[in-house]
């Protein structure tokens, strides 16, 4: 039986993490203009990047700020429908989120 790995112990502030989010976005290039963007569980890992989850929780668990940093305009997300789909920077911001 693998043994169960807790992340109780870790935080990171909502802030900390959007900093992360954005810059992860802009350092490996995924903007609008490049065509290139980063999928949710990407991002999760970029956000909380000494925390031990499966994929799907790397996604859920920056659902909240993703969806904030969309009404802010500040990311956009593009989806084909099928498997192809993700964020990506549209506006440039300061280090400070």
């Amino acid at each position: 039986m693998a043994k169960k790995v807790s992340n109780l112990d870790r935080k990171t502030s909502k802030q900390d993490a959007k900093v992360a989010i954005l810059t992860f976005l802009k350092s490996n290039g995924f903007t609008k203009a490049k065509g290139q963007y980063a999928r949710p569980s990407q991002l999760g890992y970029a956000a909380f990047p000494n925390y031990d989850m499966a994929p799907q929780g790397a996604a859920f668990s920056v659902q909240a700020i993703l969806r904030e940093l969309v009404s802010e305009g500040i990311i956009e997300w593009e989806g084909d429908g099928k498997n192809q789909s993700g964020y990506w920077l549209i506006k440039e911001v300061g280090s400070d989120a």
